[in-house]
């Protein structure tokens, strides 16, 4: 009985261990913003197994995910863009197309993802900023 009892205390444990390995979802090739104009953007991250290359490889994860936005650095204010899931089929990448943006404005933005939509941690904040337009002149830098 007590060789059961240990037996079912390390498989618990075991199986414990191969779950929480399985929630690990990784940022591993950070977010970006690109195709800015003065009123859109698109804002686009993957999901990684992990962070370190394995025979030049970054391996994907699935999972959920959605970015939130906003004109302040504390995301006062912010807009939330729908859930998606990140799959093999799109290389596990997730993107959102921002419209209606301001010109001439910064946006902070981060992306909340996760295994489940319920269960999601919030990315590091980055910032861009939209074109003035064509009526105004504005140093712009890259």
């Amino acid at each position: 009985m007590r060789y059961l009892s240990i037996l079912t205390l390390l498989l618990s444990s075991f199986l414990s261990s191969i779950a929480a390995q399985s929630e690990n979802i990784y940022l591993g090739q950070g977010i970006l913003a690109g195709e800015i104009t003065n009123s859109k953007a698109i804002l686009q991250a993957r999901l990684t197994a992990d962070t370190k290359l394995t025979n030049w490889e970054l391996a994907g994860a699935s999972g959920w995910g959605r970015f939130e936005y906003s004109e302040y650095p504390n995301f006062k204010d912010s807009t939330f863009t729908s859930w998606e899931k990140a799959s093999p089929k799109r290389d596990f990448i997730l993107k959102a197309f921002l419209d209606d943006l301001n010109s001439n404005t910064i946006y902070h933005y981060r992306i909340h993802y996760g295994i489940k939509r319920d269960n999601t941690k919030a990315s590091h904040a980055a910032s861009f900023r939209t074109h003035p337009g064509k009526d105004l002149s504005a140093p712009l830098s890259l």
